[in-house]
């Protein structure tokens, strides 16, 4: 009787575990998150000469950790530690102006929010890692834009000449609307 009761209460968590892991692997299917390149695309990925056996790799070696702290106890101050004042108490003073009046040929660097900047150099019009939603990650309520920073679309952009993604990120409509000119249809 001991046994039995043992082996209910096991499969309780076991159930449990097992049915979140299935969703979190349905979840992960989704769209939203983008697929393996394919066919011409792999072929053009292939040809980089930091493409090395099925990845990409860094000319400068990144270290995932820079600390002699563990994986763990960097977990444990993320999620329990002292957090101070991480966001601002009010919105963030943010004026939108109108990108696609500027003067091509003003150098100039504009903040758009989260990690994205529109830049004017010698006459090039560069959009860095660009993110057009309040957040930048696919999960609700994770990594949200801090207010008064999610002031400009994809449709405020012009014509842009070069795209530079520096970092992944969450926000695959934004570089899917913002393409250089050349490869605009």
């Amino acid at each position: 009787m001991v046994v039995h009761t043992r082996m209910r209460l096991l499969k309780a968590p076991v159930a449990v575990i097992t049915l979140s892991a299935l969703a979190t692997a349905a979840y992960l299917q989704h769209p939203l998150f983008g697929q393996l390149h394919q066919g011409a695309r792999l072929a053009d990925v292939a040809q980089s000469p930091h493409f090395v056996q099925g990845v990409f790799r860094n000319q400068i070696d990144s270290p995932r950790l820079t600390t002699d702290q563990s994986q763990w106890s960097m977990w444990m101050e993320t999620l329990f530690g002292k957090k101070g004042q991480p966001r601002s108490p009010g919105a963030i003073p943010a004026i939108k102006t109108d990108l696609k009046a500027l003067d091509a040929q003003q150098d100039l660097v504009i903040w758009l929010g989260h990690s994205s900047y529109f830049v004017q150099l010698g006459g090039q019009r560069i959009l860095i890692d660009p993110v057009f939603s309040s957040t930048a990650a696919p999960v609700p309520l994770v990594n949200q834009a801090f207010d008064g920073t999610s002031i400009y679309a994809a449709d405020d952009m012009p014509e842009i000449d070069l795209l530079l993604i520096t970092h992944d990120h969450y926000d695959p409509p934004a570089s899917r609307r913002c393409s250089p000119r050349s490869s605009r249809s």
